[in-house]
C-alpha cells in the first residue's frame, strides 16, 4: 500500500468498474446474492473454503 501512495495510485483498496467500494458489507451482500449462495454466508466462513 505504501508503494501504492508513492505512485499516486487510487486512493481506494478495494474498488469496482474504477469506483471505490465504500461499504464492504454491502458489497459483500450483493455479491452473496449474485453467487446465488446461502443466506448467512460471511466472509469468514469463506475465508475457510481457502485455507488449508
Amino acid at each position: 500500500m505504501r508503494r501504492w501512495h508513492r505512485l499516486g495510485t487510487d486512493d481506494y483498496l478495494v474498488q469496482h468498474d474504477g469506483k471505490p467500494v465504500k461499504e464492504v458489507s454491502k458489497a459483500f451482500g450483493r455479491a452473496v446474492l449474485e453467487a446465488a449462495l446461502e443466506a448467512g454466508v460471511t466472509p469468514h466462513i469463506l475465508r475457510h473454503t481457502t485455507a488449508t
